[in-house]
């Protein structure tokens, strides 16, 4: 029987940490503004999109083949969602300071787009233009933003900033549900056919099961067949065996029982608003997968702004639950699938602060500043100025 997760138990009392650097200077970079809902900035006349979803990357070959994976994330994302019909979706992509020695990740984006094309037609949906299939944005930071941010001692030397770019992706998304992922995740059909049933409840938050596969990624060609013997290895456990992924297995939610009782049916038939663990919630891979209402982000402010990542990713988990929103855990065949890459290479990963003391004081106040070297939380997702231009948002689709 597998243990209950970790944020079912007895967390740590609140208490101050120690060794703390001295506080950073206030930052001069952005002023708050007010996160509306069903903004037009997607630059498409018409009604809210139902859904953003909104993942972050630079072009630096981070871990290994990251243009394969990037190209092969929004082929099969693309290609799921024409197939569905799923048109009022938005995909909003945040390029954070990108490497003057390589190509931007537009051409990328774009090459993923074509080969999602691949095999599918507007016909079959009644759409008549562009405007009714789903929307693309890049926005880019510039990297004057990251060093300003740099010099003000909210980030480190690493080139990238996950979490920042994130809540920049949910500050300008305009959905009415906002799904932030990884672009090197890839959606079971599943997955997208829970999600283009429209059928997501307000008062809750949706994390998913994880698979790995142990394959280094390829642009896909036809995205069918690629998307088809990706599941397969998905889904095959010998294809872990000896790999670093091997002991992953026992880590997903279909693994544990209370979760098995809660949400065995919950992909297949919905969300009825009635299921939960009654413990508590899923607190493994919330980086690669985590949806809830714009309303509910916006609400807790999302992410704390640190430069390190450690804990960070699970601390989303924490506000929402210390709001009271109900986690639902997606099962098979609702699942996500880690594409290939070498681990243990982010330098932000070091854990600074005990996750379960940030983890008591995300319940207590979502909105309170955590620890003096996180960023003012009502500052999340806005940056400007820099010495090379401030951000740049493009409509690629």
């Amino acid at each position: 029987n597998k243990k209950p997760p970790a944020s079912t138990t007895a967390l740590a009392a609140a208490r101050p940490t120690t060794t703390q650097k001295p506080t950073p200077k206030p930052t001069t970079i952005g002023t708050p503004k007010p996160a509306t809902i069903g903004s037009s900035a997607s630059g498409r006349s018409g009604s809210q999109p139902y859904l953003s979803i909104v993942a972050a990357s630079r072009n630096d070959d981070y871990a290994g083949r990251l243009e394969e994976r990037l190209v092969a994330h929004v082929a099969l994302l693309y290609h799921q969602l024409l197939q569905h019909c799923f048109g009022d979706v938005e995909i909003v992509l945040v390029e954070w300071n990108p490497p003057v020695e390589k190509p931007g990740l537009k051409a990328l984006v774009e090459d993923g787009l074509k080969r999602g094309r691949h095999g599918v037609s507007d016909s079959a949906c009644g759409w008549k233009s562009e405007e009714d299939r789903p929307a693309v944005r890049l926005v880019t930071v510039s990297a004057g933003v990251h060093k300003t941010l740099q010099d003000e001692g909210w980030l480190g030397q690493a080139p990238m900033a996950e979490y920042f770019a994130k809540n920049l992706g949910i500050r300008r998304s305009t959905g009415r549900f906002v799904l932030v992922t990884n672009p090197d995740v890839v959606f079971s059909p599943g997955l997208l056919g829970f999600l283009a049933r429209r059928g997501l409840q307000k008062d809750a938050f949706y994390s998913a099961s994880l698979r790995f596969d142990a394959q280094w990624p390829e642009r896909p060609s036809i995205p069918d067949d690629y998307l088809r013997e990706l599941m397969g290895r998905a889904t095959n456990d010998t294809h872990l065996q000896g790999t670093e992924y091997e002991k992953t297995v026992g880590n997903r939610p279909e693994a544990y029982q209370p979760a098995m009782d809660a949400f065995g049916q919950t992909c297949t038939k919905g969300d009825d608003g009635k299921g939960r663990i009654q413990e508590g919630y899923w607190d493994f891979q919330a980086g690669d997968f985590m949806l809830a209402a714009r309303k509910q982000w916006l609400g807790v402010l999302a992410y704390p702004e640190t430069s390190w990542t450690f804990g960070i990713d699970s601390a989303i988990l924490c506000k929402f639950f210390g709001r009271g929103l109900r986690n639902v855990v997606l099962l098979p065949p609702c699942f996500n699938v880690h594409q290939h890459h070498r681990i243990r290479e982010n330098p932000n990963a070091r854990r600074v602060v005990d996750p379960e003391l940030l983890c008591t004081l995300c319940k207590a106040d979502p909105t309170q500043r955590l620890d003096p070297r996180q960023r003012a939380p009502d500052l999340w997702g806005t940056f400007g100025g820099g010495a090379e231009g401030g951000i740049v948002e493009e409509v690629i689709l």
